[in-house]
């Protein structure tokens, strides 16, 4: 007589900013609805769904964590014992994409698990907006971030419905071959061809920051700040720069020149400050 199967409990979580859309994505999949008004998650928001993955029982606990820093005490627990995260970023809105290596710096302060255990899929929500208007992040831009990371990207719309079934899918099935120990299949990197195909171009901030560091006429000029600027506020522009300008992000032809005029600028600015 066959043994009835037993179910298998795993836990996904949901990271990003406030209002990139997390809480919209996971409830266009739970109830196959798009909500156009939804109050800002405070703290944790619960749910859970049962799925079949070939063959296999699944019961999934959706922990969706806020995105707001009031709740990073509140957040941090739930850290301990993921089996899988979403990384949801808005196309429209580009600190929420940059904030993506805060977010998986946070979760390896508080993780129990070893991360590499964890199945991470990266979201580009709202397109449906960007098609209406110029993004702040490319479709090229956002493959290259999770293409260095090795996870699975998806352009995804809770208005449309698009890519959200899809995205669930491809997480269950990594957390599925995690959990039976065949690790996580190795994530089909683009083409170079393909890739440079969709053009990756430097963001207007990314192309102001490399063309004033080239161009300024002073360490103030080429900064971006006054003459009257305290240590503090030169320390700050520094790590603000130094985001902007490295060369791994930053895909203008002068952003490597600029970001080695970066360090020497800062110590100019320094010995001038009192």
């Amino acid at each position: 007589m066959e043994r009835p199967r037993c179910t298998r409990r795993v836990t996904i979580i949901s990271m990003g900013n406030a209002e990139v859309g997390k809480s919209c994505l996971i409830k266009r999949y739970c109830e196959q609805k798009f909500v156009a008004r939804y109050s800002p998650t405070q703290g944790i928001d619960y749910g859970e769904f049962k799925s079949d993955v070939n063959g296999v029982k699944l019961a999934v606990k959706l922990c969706d964590l806020s995105g707001n820093p009031y709740f990073y005490h509140c957040r941090n627990e739930f850290y301990e014992t993921v089996h899988g995260a979403f990384l949801v970023y808005d196309v429209n809105c580009r600190d929420s994409f940059t904030d993506l290596e805060l977010w998986l710096k946070e979760m390896k302060q508080h993780a129990v698990r070893d991360m590499s255990e964890t199945a991470f899929l990266v979201c580009a929500h709202k397109v449906d907006i960007a098609s209406r208007k110029k993004r702040a992040v490319s479709e090229a831009e956002g493959r290259h971030w999770a293409d260095t990371h090795c996870f699975p990207y998806f352009e995804t719309s809770a208005v449309s419905g698009q890519n959200i079934a899809e995205v669930f899918k491809t997480m269950l099935d990594l957390i599925l071959r995690s959990l039976d120990g065949k690790g996580k299949p190795r994530v089909a990197k683009m083409d170079p061809s393909e890739l440079a195909s969709l053009s990756i171009e430097p963001s207007p901030e990314q192309t102001t920051a490399v063309e004033r560091m080239m161009n300024g006429r002073n360490a103030f000029e080429k900064f971006g700040i006054s003459h009257g600027a305290s240590r503090d506020e030169v320390n700050k522009q520094y790590r603000k720069l130094a985001m902007l300008l490295h060369p791994d992000k930053n895909p203008h032809t002068s952003a490597d020149e600029a970001f080695k005029l970066l360090a020497a600028t800062k110590k100019e600015l320094l010995s001038a400050v009192p």
